[in-house]
C-alpha cells in the first residue's frame, strides 16, 4: 500500500478497454498502476477499466487505478471511466483479512495528482461477516494534507454491503477516515467542488462502460482539458475555441434528434486521395452546441440526424493540410452525401 520512487516520466496511457484483472492468491490487483518519476508528468486518459478484483489479503489492495504518489511526480487523470463490480467472497482463497477496494488508490504525502472528469464507480461486495473491513471506496488515499490535489468535475459511485464511500489517511484497515457522502470529502480535501454523485447510467457495468442515456450525472458535467478525444476517438464537446461543455468519463455522448437527414462527404487532396484525422465540424440550425467528427482513412466523414430545413455551417480544420474554402454554408432540405473539402498544398 505504499511505495516511496518511481522512474515513469512523460508516458500517455490512453484509449485502452481493461477488462478481468483477476488475482485468486491473496495478493492485489489494479488495472493500471503508475509509480512516476520526478522529470515529467505521467497523463492516463480515456480508458475503460472494468473487472478488477484479487482476494488482496492484509498488505494488499485491490484498484481500478492505482497512483504511487512519489515524491516530486505529476499524476494527471483525465476521462477515465472505472467500474469495480463482483464478489470478492466468491474467489478461490478469500481468508479472512482482506483489505479495501478502491475505485482510484492514491498513496504518498501530499502528492501531486489532477484528477478531472473521471467516473469512480464501485459495488464491489465481500462476505461481511468474514471480512468486515473489506470495504469498497470510490476513491482512497494515505494523505492526510491535499494541498497537490487537483480533483474537480468527476463522478463518483459507490453503493452495497461494504460501501465505504470515500478514505483518507490510510488504505490499510487500520486508522484513516471514511466519508460516506461527498459532501464529506469535500470539506476533507477542500476540492471536487464541481464534482458529482450518482449513477452514471453505464451500458453494463461489468464490461461496457459507455453511457447508455444522457445520464445527468456526467452528460455535459465535465470541464475542457488538454484531452481532445474521447474512448472511441470521438472529438470531445469543448476543444478550446469551439466552445461547448464536455462530458464526464471515458464516453462522449453525442446528443442526437430523433430524426432527421444525414450530411456527410469527404476531406480529400486535390488528386483525390483521403485526407484522415481531419475535424470537421457543424454549427448553427437550432443545434444547442457544435458538432465534431473526425475523418477516417479515406477522409469520409458523416453526422446523422440532423433536423432537415435549417441551415448549417460546417468547417474542416487539418493540422497538415490547407483547406481551399474550409467553411461552407448549406440549408439541409433532404441528406446529403457529397460535400467536399479539398486541400491543394501541405502547411
Amino acid at each position: 500500500t505504499s511505495v516511496a520512487s518511481g522512474g515513469v516520466v512523460n508516458a500517455v496511457v490512453n484509449r485502452n478497454k481493461i477488462n478481468g484483472v483477476s488475482n485468486d492468491m491473496t495478493f492485489s490487483a489494479a488495472g493500471i498502476a503508475v509509480a512516476g518519476g520526478t522529470t515529467g508528468p505521467n497523463t492516463i486518459s480515456n480508458n475503460m477499466i472494468t473487472g478488477v478484483i484479487a482476494d488482496a489479503n492484509a498488505g494488499d489492495i485491490v484498484a481500478g487505478i492505482w497512483i504511487a504518489g512519489v515524491t516530486g511526480s505529476t499524476t494527471r487523470l483525465y476521462y477515465n471511466s472505472i467500474s469495480m463490480t463482483g464478489d470478492r467472497s466468491a474467489l478461490l482463497t478469500p481468508g479472512t483479512a482482506q483489505f479495501p477496494s478502491y475505485a482510484v488508490a492514491i498513496t504518498g504525502t501530499n502528492p501531486t495528482v489532477e484528477l478531472k472528469n473521471n467516473i469512480f464507480y464501485t459495488t464491489q461486495v465481500a462476505d461481511i461477516v468474514a471480512n468486515p473491513n473489506a470495504k469498497s471506496y470510490a476513491i482512497g488515499m494515505v494523505s492526510t494534507t491535499f494541498g497537490a490535489l487537483d480533483s474537480n468535475y468527476n463522478a463518483f459511485h459507490s453503493i452495497g454491503a461494504q460501501d465505504g464511500g470515500f478514505r483518507s489517511g490510510s488504505l490499510a484497515t487500520a486508522s484513516g477516515t471514511d466519508y460516506a457522502a461527498l459532501a464529506g470529502w469535500q470539506t476533507a480535501v477542500s476540492d471536487d467542488a464541481n464534482s458529482r454523485e450518482g449513477d452514471p447510467l453505464f451500458t453494463n457495468p461489468l464490461n461496457d462502460l459507455h453511457i447508455s442515456l444522457m445520464s445527468v450525472v456526467v452528460y455535459d458535467k465535465g470541464t475542457p482539458v488538454s484531452v481532445l478525444d474521447d474512448f472511441d476517438g470521438q472529438i470531445r464537446s469543448a476543444i478550446g475555441l469551439f466552445g461547448g461543455v464536455p462530458d464526464i468519463g471515458a464516453d462522449e455522448v453525442v446528443a442526437t434528434s430523433a430524426t432527421g437527414s444525414t450530411l456527410g462527404g469527404r476531406v480529400i487532396t486535390a488528386g483525390g486521395q483521403g485526407i484522415r484525422n481531419a475535424t470537421v465540424m457543424i454549427s448553427g440550425g437550432t443545434l444547442t452546441q457544435p458538432r465534431m467528427v473526425q475523418t477516417g482513412s479515406f477522409g469520409a466523414y458523416q453526422f446523422d440526424n440532423l433536423p432537415s430545413g435549417e441551415t448549417y455551417v460546417v468547417t474542416v480544420i487539418s493540422k497538415r493540410f490547407v483547406i481551399d474554402n474550409p467553411s461552407r454554408v448549406i440549408t439541409l432540405n433532404e441528406s446529403v452525401s457529397d460535400l467536399d473539402f479539398i486541400s491543394e498544398s501541405n502547411k
